[in-house]
């Protein structure tokens, strides 16, 4: 009497990877005072809750006429509560570069193994700042182009 395939028992571990969390700030002039303070607080609460489940957060902000990664993914979510706390507010409102910036960070992180990306983003949508060189008769037209083809991306990613 030997050992039969129907005899084995296996058990299969669950990986839990966690989700990435990118948080894009809008920190131009118009989020200023209480619209900032409530973007933190947001942010803050959200920060929690990817502690708790473990979960890896970026950070991104976008002001006057660029973004950039103030944190790029991590677990240390006490290190992003910090950073969302000394974020300063002023200048323009250049909301396609701050999802530019998200899309490329969602990128990289895929290559570096992480399963799933998500992009919360924070902002009054008050844009007024292109990615590119645009008359500024034209500005509003080529901003919501852009968006549109920025939105298009987040689809298909």
């Amino acid at each position: 009497m030997g050992i039969e395939p129907t005899d084995l028992r296996f058990k299969e571990l669950k990986h839990r990877s966690g989700i990435l969390f990118i948080l894009a700030v809008d920190a131009s002039g118009s989020m200023a005072l209480n619209r900032m303070a409530q973007a933190k607080g947001a942010l803050t609460r959200l920060l929690q809750q990817a502690y708790l489940h473990r979960d890896k957060v970026a950070l991104i902000s976008f002001r006057g006429a660029k973004s950039e990664v103030l944190l790029a993914p991590t677990r240390s979510v006490e290190l992003a509560r910090r950073l969302v706390d000394a974020i300063p507010a002023g200048g323009g409102t250049p909301i396609a570069a701050g999802i530019q910036k998200a899309i490329e960070l969602a990128r990289l992180a895929r290559l570096r193994g992480s399963s799933q990306a998500m992009l919360v983003l924070f902002t009054d949508g008050r844009a007024n700042v292109g990615l590119g060189n645009c008359r500024p008769d034209g500005i509003a037209l080529a901003i919501g182009e852009e968006l549109n083809q920025l939105g298009a991306m987040l689809v298909s990613e």
